[in-house]
């Protein structure tokens, strides 16, 4: 999922770019299909892989993470809203609205896992230790040994 969610990510940023450079009356449908991508990826990070990582540490980590990144997603199609399709902002606003949100997605973030990196052990998931215990024999290999 990691490689699809990449996609539909590198997907919406292109076509916020492609919409800069496409005439002003078919920015709204690059807006709409960056906002159509984001759905997926949103919906993909939100609901279907925090489930692996339930009843881990990571959980809330991992929660925060991918809210803050849905947000600031939405934020890069809002700032393309204001500045390429409403044209509210000149283009220094433009470019001062687009570093505060990079600034924001990638020093948060690293902030957090910095952060949180020193309060985890590295350990396997409850999803991981429920498809090892599937396979009979001690897991002290390459893995942590299972509780029983």
């Amino acid at each position: 999922p990691m490689v699809a969610l990449a996609a539909l990510w590198l997907a919406e940023t292109a076509a916020l770019l492609f919409g800069n450079l496409v005439d002003s009356s078919l920015r709204p449908r690059f807006l709409f299909a960056a906002g159509a991508l984001l759905v997926p990826l949103a919906g993909t990070l939100l609901a279907a892989m925090g489930r692996r990582l339930h009843l881990s540490r990571l959980h809330a980590v991992y929660r925060f993470l991918s809210t803050w990144c849905t947000i600031c997603s939405v934020g890069y199609c809002f700032v393309f809203l204001m500045s390429g399709v409403v044209e509210l902002f000149n283009i220094e606003t433009e470019i001062i609205a687009y570093s505060l949100l990079d600034i924001c997605v990638v020093g948060l973030s690293s902030l957090v896992i910095t952060g949180a990196s020193a309060d985890l052990q590295v350990g396997l998931l409850p999803a991981q230790e429920a498809e090892l215990s599937l396979y009979p024999g001690p897991h002290n290999h390459g893995f942590f040994p299972n509780p029983e």
